[in-house]
């Protein structure tokens, strides 16, 4: 199993142009899952992807079966306090 690397999650995101604080992973893994808590990002796990063990089991934030749920569970997510600033994740003010 791959460790977490936490600056690599950051550095993708920035270099996609967005802000590592407003980020959200969206995996199907253990490895995403870990890395998105080493970045204390929050993290949307997919349950069609290729893990042996169900994907409700490794303790995403939110869990979708189709990429048409993922808007909703953003938005589920505009709660979780950005562990940057006073913002929730994606720009939501709190």
């Amino acid at each position: 199993m791959q460790k977490p690397d936490p600056l690599m999650f950051r550095l993708t995101v920035e270099r996609a142009g967005g802000e590592p604080t407003r980020a959200i992973m969206v995996g199907d893994s253990i490895t995403d899952i870990r890395t998105a808590r080493a970045a204390y990002a929050p993290v949307i796990a997919v349950d069609f992807g290729y893990t042996d063990v169900p994907v409700e089991r490794l303790g995403p934030d939110r869990v979708i079966s189709a990429f048409t749920e993922l808007p909703a569970a953003i938005d589920a997510l505009a709660h979780v306090k950005n562990a940057m600033d006073d913002q929730g994740f994606m720009g939501h003010k709190r």
